[in-house]
């Protein structure tokens, strides 16, 4: 019978746990549903998928491994990292969205765990939109595309805003839809960096009443499907989207109808001039009609005057008779 010599040798290895914290862009807000590819220092390359997470632990095992370099694999519950160099790439909803280098080395001292911060490039931020005045849409509908995601609708506040949130890349498309209940179909880009845009599609609309002798006139303008409002000192402005309105201005029962396009970027003035000479005690008046109100005026005080007159003629008469004694 012969005897084998075995010998047993023990080999020290470095591993660490390697820990990967994700981040959104400001470098605060932790990132959850992004997938993270991890190339080994000997090349292997493995997935892992922080689904409600904002952060996951280096390992391989069936569930992550990709690709390895040869037949040796590992089958590790725990993050078992050797020493070297490895290529960390983020992509949220399939966009990458960080790229960085990890050195794990060496002699770490104490408890083998390295944590490492990486800051992805996905943005929540607040857009903004004013027409070429500086006035904010507000109330108008947008859709906004988000890559990745797909297209959201939503509504301006009263600041023209709105957040977008978790966006690869910080840019977005973004499209007015309407606004005043006028349909606008305007879009353009909009990034992190300029949140704040304008949009070229709204136009403005001066609407001047005046009456006969130039005077304004408070009357009530009426933009067909879009409002009514008065015309405060005769004037009435108001922003509109491109197109063509239809006007009616109102006063004192007077009432006119006008038709005006509206183009982006450009004041459209409409003058409206209704037949009103003068108010007198709320009543508006034309030039005949005043005049006639005159002669009316007129014709009343000779009318008076008459009736005072022979009223006088009739008392005195009447005192002369009442005087005068009759004789026996």
């Amino acid at each position: 019978m012969s005897t084998v010599n075995v010998t047993t040798v023990s080999i020290e290895a470095y591993v660490y746990i390697l820990r990967l914290n994700l981040y959104k862009a400001d470098g605060k807000t932790p990132l959850t549903g992004a997938v993270v590819e991890v190339t080994w220092p000997d090349t292997a390359v493995t997935k892992h998928e922080a689904k409600e997470k904002s952060y996951v632990e280096v390992l391989e095992n069936k569930d992550t491994r990709v690709s390895v370099p040869g037949t040796f694999t590992l089958e590790s519950a725990v993050s078992q990292c050797p020493i070297g160099r490895y290529l960390i790439v983020v992509k949220y909803k399939g966009i990458e969205v960080a790229r960085q280098i990890v050195d794990v080395e060496a002699g770490l001292e104490g408890y083998p765990y390295k944590e490492v911060d990486i800051r992805c490039e996905v943005y929540d931020f607040t857009i903004t939109v004013v027409t070429p005045w500086g006035t904010p849409l507000a109330g108008a509908k947008v859709a906004i595309t988000i890559p990745g995601t797909g297209e959201i609708t939503g509504t301006l506040d009263e600041t023209g805003s709105i957040t977008v949130q978790n966006v690869p890349g910080g840019e977005v498309t973004l499209k007015v839809v309407e606004w005043k209940k006028v349909s606008v179909d305007w879009s353009t880009t909009v990034n992190y960096k300029s949140p704040k845009v304008t949009c070229e599609k709204i136009g403005k609309l001066v609407v001047k009443t005046t009456g006969a002798r130039g005077q304004p006139l408070d009357a009530t303008v009426t933009i067909a499907g879009v409002l009514s409002a008065t015309a405060k000192g005769g004037v009435l402005e108001v922003e509109l989207p491109e197109g063509s309105y239809d006007i009616t201005v109102e006063y004192g029962g007077k009432k006119i109808t006008k038709s005006a396009t509206v183009k982006g970027k450009e004041l459209t003035e409409v003058p409206v001039q209704i037949d009103v000479f003068i108010q007198l005690a709320g009543w508006p008046m034309t030039l005949p009609e005043f005049f006639g109100f005159i002669l009316l005026i007129v014709f009343i005080i000779i009318a008076l005057f008459l009736i005072m007159h022979e009223y006088s003629v009739w008392r005195k008469k009447r005192l002369a008779k009442a005087l005068v004694k009759p004789s026996k």
